[in-house]
């Protein structure tokens, strides 16, 4: 069970989903309109990070730095391939 839509009983589960897919699962079965959408559990998010390098430390103390720094992790991230695990739906 790693994607989950906003109607799935289970995408209410913190722990699973996170608080923002919690809260969008959690209005969404409320009947509020939300944007079509799914959500990634954690634990795939978390596998997929395993392939990731280390998460650097980063400048705080330099705005454009920081900036920098995280554009770049995230053109890495952008560059990891999904593991098969988490392209599988429950």
């Amino acid at each position: 069970m790693n994607i989950l839509h906003f109607s799935d009983k289970d995408a209410l589960q913190l722990s699973l989903t996170g608080g923002k897919g919690a809260s969008l699962a959690r209005v969404s079965q409320a009947g509020f309109a939300v944007p079509q959408g799914f959500i990634i559990t954690t634990k795939a998010y978390g596998e997929f990070l395993s392939y990731a390098d280390k998460i650097p430390s980063f400048s705080s103390d330099n705005l454009a730095l920081l900036e920098y720094q995280a554009r770049q992790y995230k053109e890495h991230l952008l560059t990891l391939p999904l593991p098969s695990s988490c392209l599988k739906r429950a």
